[in-house]
């Protein structure tokens, strides 16, 4: 499918962790369900924009060989296969990812390139959308830090706090092989819209979430807008 006409874009508004209450902490910051949670709730505040993290190099992990790319885009949509996780349809894409499904259904391994960084970036948003993955989203798909420290040391949610959401478009905002910005366009079941734009870090030989701040006001680099359309996106969807 064809790219739309861009339009402006919205403003964006930074997470912060005063938004939610403690006891779905770890659903609402770590998760997707915050992607389809925000957007139904639009809280006013401060707006912002994603401040890229700082990283280090990490030992690669054990996925399987995948394709490497260290620069590119994408500008349709790949053919996927696309299967429900929780609430949201997920893709698996050939050579570009998850390329190893566990047991309890985390999905990772995805390839180093701009189409393996845009499967990551759906996956992890849609594993969010299942409550029993939250507790393997706060080990597995955080860089190292004092967010993921504070994450597994709560609570693991037991619901969803969303009423549920697809994906309907993506953008590659930028991509060199180290850090991924993946903007993704969703539409909630009331038929509002909503974007999540994600910076994921290629750490231990996979896509994780990066993160921005120190210590106790450390976060997800992720940054949520309410545009009124999604025109300007890459129309991309499995449901």
């Amino acid at each position: 499918m064809g790219e739309q006409q861009p339009k402006p874009p919205a403003a964006r508004r930074p997470v912060t962790w005063t938004w939610v209450a403690a006891a779905v902490v770890l659903a609402i910051v770590v998760t997707g369900v915050v992607v389809v949670w925000r957007i139904a709730t639009r809280p006013d505040g401060p707006q912002g924009v994603v401040t890229p993290a700082a990283t280090a190099p990490a030992p690669e992990g054990s996925c399987p060989d995948a394709p490497v790319e260290m620069s590119g885009t994408v500008t349709t949509g790949p053919d996927a296969t696309w299967v429900l996780i929780g609430t949201m349809a997920a893709p698996a894409v050939e050579d570009a990812g998850p390329a190893m499904v566990d047991e309890d259904g985390y999905r990772h391994c995805y390839a180093r390139t701009p189409v393996g960084a845009l499967v990551a970036a759906v996956n992890l948003a849609a594993m969010g959308s299942e409550p029993s993955l939250a507790g393997r989203l706060a080990s597995d798909a955080l860089v190292p830090g004092a967010l993921r420290d504070r994450l597994l040391a709560s609570p693991q949610p037991s619901s969803s706090s969303s009423g549920g959401g697809q994906l309907r478009g993506f953008r590659i905002v930028s991509y060199d092989g180290s850090t991924a910005v993946v903007e993704l366009g969703m539409q909630t079941t009331n038929g509002g819209y909503g974007s999540v734009m994600v910076e994921l870090v290629w750490y231990d030989g996979d896509w994780r979430y990066g993160v921005r701040g120190e210590g106790a006001t450390q976060d997800l680099a992720v940054t949520y807008s309410w545009p009124p359309s999604l025109v300007g996106f890459i129309i991309w969807a499995g449901i």
